[in-house]
């Protein structure tokens, strides 16, 4: 609340305050006012057009509200203002991805990824989208270099464990959901998997244990156990 009352104090100083008015933005943002927020930051590009940190801002709160047609315009504005904006890049491949637009999302994941190698959320989002159009080998590599990065990217792991399962790779998902399992103890669908696996091998006991401790953590579990 002090971060907010001193934006909102320095607006009222000076005019035309483009630092208060994005930084209030973003503290409003931050707390769930994202009608606020736009507003501050569509005023904020009345006074400095091109600065990209605020198009990308204002898309993400567009996103966020339900409006994917004005969040891409500022998402594209951000890149033509800086196109090595990574953020912008990736956002902005989730929304041509979520909305069919594959080969486009393809390039801006990429760039992102050559500017930000280590962005692991890219890498993420860039695999999902993959597994979606039917290249499990490339999500693969994206999932795998995502964990190598970040050993305990738990959803990673969980994508990991579903496509090397479904491709007969089991010692490989089992590795995988073992390692899940040794980041985030109290993972239900790493305690799902890890029955499903020990059941495949004859292990009822284990599977059992698992599948109680899953249901345990996540009730609605349940059903698929019985």
């Amino acid at each position: 609340r002090n971060g907010i009352t001193i934006f909102e104090r320095a607006l009222q100083a000076t005019e035309n305050n483009f630092v208060a008015m994005t930084n209030l933005g973003n503290n409003l943002a931050r707390r769930g006012q994202q009608q606020r927020a736009m507003d501050l930051y569509q005023q904020a590009l009345r006074v400095r057009p091109d600065s990209s940190d605020t198009h990308y801002n204002l898309a993400t709160s567009l996103a966020e509200t339900g409006q994917p047609q004005a969040a891409e315009r500022h998402y594209r504005e951000a890149l033509r203002w800086q196109p090595g904006h990574s953020k912008s890049h990736n956002n902005l491949a989730n929304l041509l991805s979520d909305t069919g637009r594959v080969p486009e999302a393809i390039q801006h994941y990429e760039e992102c990824l050559r500017l930000k190698p280590g962005n692991t959320e890219a890498r993420f989002n860039y695999g999902i989208t993959l597994a979606d159009v039917g290249r499990p080998a490339d999500a693969i590599a994206q999932f795998e270099a995502a964990v190598k990065r970040e050993p305990a990217f738990t959803r990673a792991r969980l994508q990991l464990v579903s496509l090397l399962a479904a491709l007969g790779k089991s010692s490989e998902a089992m590795a995988h959901n073992t390692e899940l399992l040794r980041h985030e103890a109290a993972s239900p669908e790493g305690h799902f998997n890890a029955g499903s696996f020990a059941s495949a091998h004859g292990d009822w006991g284990t599977a059992v244990q698992h599948w109680q401790e899953a249901v345990r953590l996540r009730p609605e579990f349940t059903a698929a156990v019985h």
